[in-house]
Parts: C-alpha cells; sequence; structure tokens
C-alpha cells in the first residue's frame, strides 16, 4: 500500500486533535450530569414507574370503606323491614281475681266456659258462684268485698245472614263500670275459634288497666250482703 502524503499529514493531525477533544467534552459531559447528558431524554425503566405511583390518599380510603359499610348495614331483605317496622303490642299475663258470668242465650254454657278458661290461661283466677247485681256502685262493693278486677259479662245473638253476633263487655272492679266492649260475628261452628284467636288481644288492654287499679286503696260505701249462691 503506497504511504500517505508527506504533505497531508499536517492535516489529518488536526483533524485528529479536533475529534479528541470533541470527545473529551463529550466524556466530560456525561459524567456530570449522572451519566445522562444535557438535551437526551431518557424512559424510567418499569420498575421505577412502579415505585413512583401515587398510592391513595387516606380520605379515599376512608370514603371506600365508608361506603361498604353503609352497604352492608343496609338490611337485606325488605319484607323483613316491612313486617318489623311496626312493632305490635302485646299485653303479657295479668294476676289477679276475676268474674266470667253465664252468657245471655248461651243455653249450654259453652262459651262462657271457655271465655272464662281462656282468660286462667293468662294468668287469671276464676271465681265462681257470682251473680250479676244492678248498679255500678254495688258491682264495686262486691269487688272490694272478694278483692276482684272485674268482670266479664256476655250477650249471644243471632244476625240475619245466619251467624251469630257475641258481644263482651268488661267491667272495673274498682270503678264497677264497663270499660270496654268487644264483638265476635261468625258462624256458630267458627265462633270457637274466633274466640281462641282474638278473646285476648281486644279484652287485654281493659284487664290490665282493671289489675293495675285493683292495687289502690278501696272503700266500702256501705255494708252488702253478697248472695254469691242458690240458697238450700
Amino acid at each position: 500500500m503506497p504511504l500517505a502524503d508527506p504533505r497531508s499529514r499536517p492535516a489529518f493531525r488536526s483533524v485528529s486533535r479536533l475529534l479528541l477533544a470533541g470527545g473529551l467534552a463529550f466524556a466530560l459531559a456525561f459524567t456530570g450530569t449522572g451519566g445522562v447528558p444535557a438535551g437526551i431524554a431518557v424512559a424510567s425503566p418499569v420498575q421505577g414507574a412502579r415505585t413512583t405511583r401515587s398510592a391513595p390518599s387516606r380520605a379515599g380510603r376512608r370514603g371506600r370503606r365508608s361506603k361498604k359499610t353503609s352497604a352492608t348495614s343496609a338490611p337485606t331483605d325488605s319484607s323483613t323491614t316491612f313486617l318489623l317496622g311496626k312493632t305490635a303490642h302485646v299485653v303479657p299475663n295479668q294476676q289477679g281475681k276475676i268474674v266470667v258470668f253465664s252468657f245471655r242465650n248461651d243455653d249450654d254454657g259453652q262459651l262462657s266456659m271457655q271465655v272464662g278458661q281462656l282468660l286462667q290461661a293468662r294468668g287469671l283466677e276464676l271465681v265462681p258462684d257470682v251473680r250479676p247485681v244492678d248498679t255500678a256502685e254495688q258491682f264495686r262493693d262486691v269487688a272490694t268485698h272478694l278483692d276482684l278486677v272485674g268482670y266479664v259479662e256476655g250477650n249471644l245473638r243471632p244476625t240475619r245472614d245466619g251467624k251469630a253476633k257475641l258481644t263482651l263487655r268488661v267491667r272495673n272492679g274498682y270503678t264497677g263500670r264497663p270499660v270496654t266492649q268487644a264483638v265476635f260475628t261468625d258462624s256458630v261452628d267458627n265462633l270457637p275459634r274466633a274466640l281462641s284467636d282474638k278473646l285476648w288481644s281486644k279484652l287485654a288492654p281493659a284487664i290490665a288497666h282493671a289489675c293495675a287499679d285493683a292495687s289502690k286503696p278501696r272503700h266500702r260505701t256501705r255494708t252488702m250482703q253478697i248472695n254469691a249462691g242458690t240458697p238450700l
């Protein structure tokens, strides 16, 4: 290979010096900026992108938790809410002595006997062989003498459509006056079932009030003789 022309050596040397100076300048710029020359954009690695992702704020977390809590606390069954929206008032069993008179037109006495048994099942004590009197004052005096909480009277009548109508009346022993009335209308065969289902719910509030009044002090208005049975 022929040697280069000696006249071209000075030009070659000057070009080499320029390249060397440019390379040194580039190297200094590279090392001075942390490995990335100024003006060159470098994409961050994937792992760095994950670590620099902003974490959700505490307020956002609390908001999510509160939404979950409210969702779980809401009732899941709308029928349960409908049934439990209004609490039924149930009167508990009572204690005291009560008289159930024979019902008018109840020839065999089955209905009056059933009412007495239903009241006994509710904690009341039946006092037999007590005859009805005429005035509220007399009822009050009988109740004071026998320590009664009240009385139950009944009247049975047929209706035009062939059914039977039983009217029950509760009389307070403390005052001697009627306090409530309940009516049961059904066929003769179904009337006992109606009494079993609805008697306590209709009479219980008045009987409970009479039991509460019986605890008050009572005074006799006059001396009286009580005929509690059939004379011999």
